[in-house]
């Protein structure tokens, strides 16, 4: 199965907070969801964990969106530690 888009995972949050009582999931409703929109119940669950941390840690709408935006490609390196690495004497 391919990655969620920003969409999907909205599609998802909207869903599960419709059922949700108090922040509170009933027992089955990750499943239901999954069988709903037919993702993976794994999936479903992160999304949900990842956006009621961020509700506890105070950011308002939760965080929801996808992170291989920022975390792919490749990684930034400092090049001034490899100059002084190379000028220094053995």
């Amino acid at each position: 199965m391919t990655n969620l888009s920003d969409p999907q995972r909205r599609c998802v949050i909207d869903e599960l907070l419709k059922r949700s009582i108090n922040g509170e999931l009933p027992h089955g409703t990750q499943r239901a969801v999954t069988r709903h929109l037919g993702h993976s119940c794994s999936v479903v669950g992160k999304i949900w964990v990842r956006y009621t941390l961020s509700i506890e840690a105070g950011i308002v709408g939760g965080e929801w969106q996808s992170r291989i935006k920022q975390k792919s490609g490749r990684k930034r390196k400092d090049r001034s530690e490899i100059v002084e690495l190379l000028q220094a004497p053995p």
